[in-house]
């Protein structure tokens, strides 16, 4: 039988925040959409659904993944951004399309920056919980939320 975890206060707190960092994602994949770059926008989805794992499993393993897809991103952008800035500065043509790609690439990785620190967070707190058992006591194989 398996044991299910009753997150405290603080966790659950976490877990909604977690949620909205969830439903940003959404929106950078649907900001992918309109930039054009679908493969990251199917990245985007796969990083959505390690969420939606982790916030409803509470289990800190999806978070793990998710913090490794995320640093993963962010390197993609970070690369992606000085790639575009090198181009500006070495007097290349740019269009205004380029400029609102930019913007969007820049916004996307100020958001996962701070989803990476967030996410850490929860990390920490989910395995915390999941070690001493939560509310429970016991220490759980598998952790499921029924909501």
């Amino acid at each position: 039988m398996n044991q299910y975890i009753v997150p405290d206060a603080k966790l659950a707190k976490m877990l909604k925040f977690l949620k909205v960092i969830g439903f940003i994602n959404f929106g950078v994949a649907f900001l992918r959409l309109i930039s054009g770059d679908f493969m990251s926008m199917l990245y985007d989805l796969i990083n959505v659904f390690i969420l939606y794992m982790a916030y409803r499993s509470v289990f800190f393993v999806c978070m793990a993944m998710y913090i490794i897809f995320a640093i993963l991103t962010s390197f993609y952008l970070f690369i992606a951004i000085g790639t575009w800035i090198q181009s500006i500065l070495q007097d290349f043509p740019s269009t205004s399309s380029a400029y609102v790609a930019f913007g969007i690439n820049l916004f996307i990785f100020c958001f996962y920056i701070f989803a990476i620190i967030f996410a850490f967070k929860i990390y920490k707190e989910m395995k915390a919980q999941f070690l001493s058992g939560g509310n429970s006591g016991q220490v759980c194989k598998l952790t499921i939320i029924r909501i």
